[in-house]
């Protein structure tokens, strides 16, 4: 890191002392926030490693799963198993908070984070957010993306997706991952897209078959107790960005 800051300095005094810019400055800032992005996912990676007990998130994932039944039932739990994702992050990382601007859904040692989970082992399709505007904002993937996947599967043939939680960079999201649209969003990540960000994530961290049935009780997800979000004023944008579509 330390030679890429140097390069980055020799970068921005050339264009102080000349007033041009230098030839390599693209290649050396690509490759300064690509080392950045490395030790922020890094950082997200030992954190969920070293303080979550992944088996206790596998059963408890399981049994929102078994919960949700009938039509519908793959939305439901996909909502329900964010909202678990994110109390159980509470409970157990002192670093987390709760942040929703545009794509974000969390901090993790002030890291934003975009949070998608899937619950089919068939694969499937997210939106990056809940967007249908006339205009076409093109600032996609402004924050790194944590994908859950609560169940190993086949999504095609010969192409196995582990269970687990995926870390991906937000600058290789921006340079390979092509968006689509329906009647819902500007912003749709298709399953093949999806799939391609599972392959190329910085860092994964397997996520153990359930060992234990345990009941899930909406009626005992209440407390008195108050919490402070923090809050953007993108944040209306935030609609459970990770439901599939």
């Amino acid at each position: 890191m330390d030679s890429i800051l140097n390069k980055v300095r020799e970068c921005l005094e050339h264009l102080n002392e000349t007033g041009s810019v230098h030839e390599d400055t693209e290649k050396v800032f690509q490759e300064y926030n690509r080392l950045l992005a490395h030790q922020e996912l890094e950082t997200v990676h030992k954190i969920l490693h070293t303080n979550l007990d992944f088996q206790s998130l596998s059963n408890m994932i399981h049994s929102v799963k078994q919960h949700c039944v009938g039509d519908g039932c793959g939305l439901k739990s996909g909502t329900y198993i964010d909202d678990v994702i994110s109390e159980y992050f509470s409970q157990n990382l002192v670093s987390y908070q709760p942040f929703f601007s545009k794509e974000a859904d969390m901090k993790i040692c002030n890291i934003p984070l975009s949070l998608k989970s899937c619950t089919s082992t068939k694969g499937t399709q997210f939106a990056l957010n809940w967007s249908k505007n006339k205009e076409v904002d093109t600032n996609n993937f402004i924050y790194h993306v944590m994908i859950l996947v609560s169940c190993s599967g086949n999504w095609w043939k010969n192409k196995p997706v582990k269970a687990g939680i995926y870390l991906i960079d937000k600058n290789w999201c921006k340079a390979n991952v092509q968006l689509g649209a329906n009647n819902k969003t500007d912003k749709l990540i298709s399953k093949n897209e999806v799939y391609k960000m599972l392959e190329n994530a910085s860092f994964f961290t397997e996520i153990p078959e359930p060992n234990k049935t345990i009941k899930f009780n909406i009626l005992k997800a209440f407390s008195d107790q108050a919490s402070e979000i923090e809050h953007t004023p993108e944040s209306s944008q935030h609609s459970q960005h990770s439901q599939p579509v």
